[in-house]
């Protein structure tokens, strides 16, 4: 319930109980009034007010709890006629109680539209503000969605650009409220969207939107054209990130479609994922990731703390979850060298530990002190981690460091718990020894075996190499018979190749011997050949002679036949 609420129901109570009374007072002193003449009567006529001097001192008076008036609290409540009534008297229009409400706020406040107007109309000071938060009778009708008083006091001109001590305006105080027909109402008026005139942080009515979940009031301020990624001065928070820090999934999708900056970082270094984180919030994470934020995005610059070690620390399980399956880094170190582990460990957040080394992270990281995981959760006590750490690690922290930290601590419920915690880590290290001495007995069972095994494989090369040595001698006799016998072969076939070559050289020989006997038979032959036709040629001449000497003969009867001799002479060859 806020301040607003607060008043109207307090104001509503108070005035069912004074606002009879002071009716009672005042109608005796109205009849008296109305019988005096004109001139007893101080009338004054301003506008369409009409207001009487009451000889009564305690109009105005105001009670100690709250310093309301009669005026006041009938405003609060609703009470038109007996407004109306004091008006009237001359009660104190600008009257403040407690808080600095005046009697316009309180009515714009509740909703009252009609008191509003007879209080308008008897001049009070539309743009009055309180005190203490600078709001003004608009502001107030604003940001508890009164449509009506709205309606009437922008008619009458108030200010719709005024900003409050948290650098509201009534724009701003409607988003925030979610009251998308008060919205429409002032930007129909003219009020800035992004009300940025005058103001010192840069608040925009879209952030107090997002902030507050109200979808259907971001979305119209978007399509009026508000600035997504606006931030403000002094935190450089956007609407993006205030959304993702208050886990609005629906308006973190809306600005996400609208293209807001994933990445952007607000002035403490954390990205909308980190912010969801911080969180829990499960579902807007969904979104960011869906959407593609860096679920690895560099660290916070002044912690280098990252979206996952910011969900560990404050024991977010599901978001852890979420991270992991996404792919974060699970060693990652803030500034301090806490990972996403020793935070947990430290925290006392089991179902994250139990996430975390499901995630194979690193069980015996320790942080810049050298204190571990399973340290940081024996100091603070947390003896169900304990027992679930001390099945994972692989180093135990010494009896030294155990003694000290038991020794300093005084509270005496840590005290028993860490007790119990050094208990199960002192028997975790005994049964690891008694492990480590049984793995090293068998270790050197099996380095016996192994020897003897080796020994073995020796002595069965040794023996086989014995055989080969053996094998080799047999065969190097064998192989010096057949050397023998081979080079009795290799002379054998070495007479034979002489003598296979003897006769092909015999052979050659002969054929080049019937070769020049061919030869000089063809040259005999020609030779004869040539002397045949020499004797061809002289017989065939002596034919011719003896054919002629016929011829003579028969010519001269035979008469010289004994004068010429006969040639009877034998050619000799």
């Amino acid at each position: 319930m806020n301040d607003d609420e607060m008043v109207a129901k307090y104001y509503q109570s108070q005035a069912k109980q004074q606002s009879s009374l002071t009716i009672k007072k005042i109608a005796p002193n109205c009849q008296q009034q109305q019988q005096q003449t004109p001139n007893q009567q101080s009338i004054t006529k301003t506008g369409q007010s009409t207001k009487f001097k009451s000889p009564y001192s305690d109009l105005n008076s105001q009670n100690d709890s709250n310093h309301d008036t009669a005026l006041t609290l009938a405003c609060a409540a609703g009470h038109e006629e007996t407004v109306k009534l004091l008006l009237m008297q001359g009660a104190d229009i600008e009257h403040r109680e407690k808080k600095g409400y005046t009697p316009l706020m309180l009515a714009a406040t509740n909703g009252h539209e009609k008191i509003v107007d007879i209080l308008i109309a008897n001049n009070a000071d539309i743009e009055a503000h309180t005190d203490r938060t600078k709001d003004t009778a608009l502001s107030l009708a604003c940001s508890g969605g009164r449509y009506e008083v709205v309606e009437k006091l922008l008619a009458r001109g108030a200010n719709k650009e005024h900003r409050n001590v948290s650098d509201y305006t009534p724009l701003s105080l409607a988003a925030s409220g979610g009251y998308v027909s008060i919205i429409n109402l002032l930007l129909s008026y003219g009020a800035e969207i992004n009300s940025r005139t005058g103001s010192k942080l840069g608040i925009s009515p879209l952030m107090l939107a997002a902030m507050n979940g109200h979808t259907e009031t971001a979305k119209i301020l978007l399509d009026r054209g508000s600035d997504i990624n606006a931030y403000i001065e002094t935190n450089k928070n956007t609407a993006l990130t205030l959304a993702c820090f208050q886990g609005r999934t629906e308006v973190v999708a809306l600005l996400l479609e609208r293209n807001a900056n994933i990445e952007h970082r607000a002035k403490t270094g954390l990205t909308p994922l980190m912010e969801a984180a911080s969180g829990g919030y499960v579902d807007v994470g969904k979104v960011l990731l869906n959407k593609g934020a860096e679920v690895n995005a560099s660290p916070v610059p002044a912690s280098r703390d990252t979206a996952l070690t910011i969900a560990a620390d404050k024991g977010h399980t599901s978001f852890v979850d979420l991270l992991i399956k996404h792919g974060a880094n699970v060693d990652a170190k803030n500034k301090k060298g806490y990972s996403s582990l020793w935070l947990s460990c430290n925290g006392g957040h089991f179902e994250v530990v139990q996430s975390l080394i499901n995630a194979k992270c690193d069980v015996d990281a320790q942080d810049n002190r050298k204190i571990s995981c399973l340290m940081a959760a024996f100091r603070k006590g947390h003896i169900k981690i304990v027992k679930l750490m001390v099945r994972h690690v692989t180093q135990f922290p010494s009896d030294q460091e155990i003694n000290r930290y038991l020794s300093i601590c005084q509270e005496e419920e840590l005290q028993k718990k860490v007790c119990i915690c050094a208990g199960i880590i002192r028997f975790a290290k005994d049964r690891q020894a008694a492990e480590a001495f049984k793995n090293a007995a068998n270790l050197l069972e099996e380095i016996d075996q192994e020897r003897s095994r080796e020994e073995n494989r020796k002595a069965a090369a040794a023996r086989r190499r014995e055989r080969r040595k053996q094998k080799k001698k047999e065969k190097a006799g064998k192989n010096h018979q057949m050397d023998d016998n081979n080079s009795e072969y290799l002379r054998k076939m070495k007479k034979k190749k002489q003598k296979s070559r003897q006769i092909d050289e015999q052979h050659d020989r002969q054929v080049e011997n019937l070769i020049n006997q061919q030869q000089q038979q063809q040259q005999e032959q020609a030779k004869v050949d040539a002397v045949a036709d020499t004797i061809m040629k002289i017989h065939q001449q002596q034919q011719n002679n003896d054919n002629k000497t016929d011829k003579m003969l028969n010519v001269n009867n035979n008469t010289n036949r004994t004068s010429i001799p006969t040639n009877n002479t034998k050619i000799q060859m």
